[in-house]
C-alpha cells in the first residue's frame, strides 16, 4: 500500500485520511526510513502510526491521532493518490501548505497562503514586541493594549 511513496517529491508533505482509525497504521518504519532518505517533509495522518523509533530515528516528523502497532495490511487500501483528503474535518488538497511543528499542524489553503503568511509574521512581530514590552517592566495587561493584541485573531478577509 506504500508504494505511491515512489511518487511524492522532496519538500511534499504526505497526507492520509484513515478515517481516523486507531485499530490499525498506514505508515511505519519502512515508510519513515525511505521519506526522510527522499527529503519528503513529513506525513499527517487521520489515524495511527507505528515503529516510532524508527521515525524519531531517522528525524521524521509524523502528526498522527498516536501511534499503535498493528499494520494496517490487507486491512486498508489506498483509494486515490494526489487527491483531496479530509483530516479531522479539515478539507486537504494537492497545493495547500501545511505548517506543523510540536503543536500540532494547519492547512493553508493554496489561495489564502501569502495573505496567512502576511498576517502571521505580523502578529508574531507584535506579540514579541508584548514580551518585550511585558519583560521591560510593563503589565502584560498594559502591553496587549498597547498593541490591540485583542484584534489580532480578528482578519476577516481570511
Amino acid at each position: 500500500m506504500g508504494d505511491y511513496i515512489d511518487q511524492v517529491e522532496p519538500g511534499d508533505v504526505v497526507v492520509i485520511d484513515n478515517a481516523g482509525r486507531l485499530d490499525c497504521t498506514v505508515w511505519g518504519g519502512i515508510l519513515s526510513q525511505v521519506a526522510a532518505a527522499k527529503g519528503i517533509a513529513g506525513t499527517i495522518i487521520n489515524g495511527v502510526s507505528r515503529d516510532t523509533d524508527e521515525a524519531i530515528n531517522a528525524h521524521y516528523p509524523i502528526y498522527a491521532c498516536g501511534n499503535y502497532m498493528r499494520t494496517g495490511k490487507d486491512r486498508v487500501q489506498v483509494a486515490a493518490v494526489a487527491g483531496a483528503v479530509n483530516i479531522c474535518g479539515v478539507l486537504v488538497n494537492q497545493g495547500d501548505l501545511i505548517v506543523a511543528d510540536i503543536d500540532g499542524a494547519v492547512v493553508i489553503g493554496k489561495k489564502h497562503i501569502a495573505q496567512v503568511i502576511d498576517h502571521a509574521l505580523e502578529m508574531k512581530a507584535i506579540e514579541e514586541q508584548i514580551v518585550n514590552d511585558a519583560l521591560a517592566g510593563m503589565s502584560i495587561s498594559s502591553a496587549r493594549k498597547k498593541h490591540n493584541y485583542h484584534l489580532l485573531q480578528r482578519n476577516p478577509s481570511l
